[in-house]
């Protein structure tokens, strides 16, 4: 499959069937994100993998989305703004996150690309995941941020297409408002 096949295909799925997650994929798409680029290369993120069928529950819990327990594997993506980069007076949880958020992309489509089906969630209290993760008192109070909990696994439901904005309206030249001409 091509890169623009799997950006075409990619769904959030949050219905998973049950399936034995190869290991040599889930490799596959944690080698995705260790090759992703990073400001200055300076790899600002740290990954554990969730198989744990209890744990994969008590995350499922303490965020209210029960897919999570459904999922082969989630990995959990963690961030350090310390270890990320700095320039131009862009403070460095500005560069952690769209660092973080490249390699979790290309995890994405790696996992695409391998026929499987991911969702990513955002929207849950540190806290509560750092707890059920044993992420230690000094790291939980500390710079690590767990960022995202990717989902992987095999679909079990096939969602319909999302309605995309046309390119003319999401694309300008040289200024805001100026059409791009032969869009």
């Amino acid at each position: 499959m091509e890169v623009r096949d799997a950006i075409r295909k990619r769904r959030s799925i949050r219905k998973f069937k049950p399936y034995s997650l190869p290991k040599n994929s889930l490799m596959e798409i944690l080698e995705a994100a260790r090759l992703s680029p990073s400001y200055a290369n300076t790899q600002p993120w740290r990954f554990i993998v969730i198989e744990d069928e209890a744990i994969k529950r008590k995350l499922a819990e303490v965020t209210s989305h029960s897919f999570l327990a459904e999922a082969s594997a989630i990995i959990a993506v963690l961030g350090n703004a310390k270890l990320a980069g700095s320039a131009g007076g862009i403070p460095r949880r500005s560069w952690l996150d769209l660092d973080v958020g490249v390699a979790v992309g290309y995890m994405v489509l790696q996992a695409t690309e391998l026929g499987l089906a991911t969702c990513l969630d955002g929207s849950f209290r540190q806290r509560d995941v750092k707890r059920v993760l044993k992420i230690p008192e000094q790291i939980r109070a500390g710079d690590w941020r767990v960022m995202v909990l990717l989902s992987i696994g095999a679909a079990g439901e096939e969602p319909a297409s999302q309605e995309r904005k046309p390119l003319e309206q999401l694309v300008y030249l040289n200024e805001f408002g100026n059409p791009y001409p032969g869009i």
